[in-house]
């Protein structure tokens, strides 16, 4: 984190901490295992979606929050900083700026809308969906229900300024925790 931090700011952009993330549970995601209820009547290739998207979930929860310079960097936002985006982490961060674990820990930034936010949704709707046990269906389908608009649809999450994304952020961290609680067997 820290050459990831310093690299940013000598560099111009300056990050936003609002967490750094946890090592022990991204140590924990390989002892992953699904509760018998929740995979119960699963075929096999349903059982290891459930056991992929549960590692998924915790993945993000372990990744950091942070901000930078760049408000807008999507294809609804301002294509000019966009541009700037890329350009800048193509200059810094790809290539040979940082090491495999610290360009691994920058692209674990749980602010990031297309390569973290988008496919966590998608697996926890899907997951939501698929399971049998009406229980722990019912209990996940009242979590999906509390997660923010903005974090279901990239236009909305867009507009908002960093202070907003973090919060949203958050919100989702913690309904996916309570996922995660429901759905792992603890060991």
């Amino acid at each position: 984190m820290g050459r990831v931090s310093y690299l940013a700011y000598k560099t111009g952009n300056e990050l936003k901490f609002s967490n750094f993330g946890d090592e022990e549970l991204e140590k924990n995601i390989s002892n992953t295992k699904p509760k018998k209820e929740v995979i119960e009547g699963l075929d096999e290739e349903d059982m290891k979606f459930v056991e992929a998207a549960l590692k998924l979930f915790k993945g993000y929860v372990a990744g950091a929050i942070f901000t930078d310079k760049f408000l807008k960097h999507r294809n609804f936002g301002d294509l000019e900083d966009l541009n700037t985006r890329l350009g800048w982490e193509k200059a810094n961060i790809y290539g040979d700026g940082l090491k495999k674990e610290d360009l691994d820990y920058y692209k674990s930034n749980r602010v990031n809308m297309g390569s973290r936010i988008n496919p966590t949704v998608g697996h926890f709707s899907h997951i939501s969906e698929m399971i049998l046990n009406e229980d722990i269906k019912t209990k996940l389908q009242e979590l999906g229900k509390q997660i923010p608009e903005e974090i279901k649809n990239a236009e909305l999450y867009e507009n908002l300024a960093h202070n907003e994304r973090v919060d949203r952020v958050n919100k989702f961290s913690e309904i996916l925790k309570k996922a995660i609680d429901i759905l792992e067997e603890k060991t």
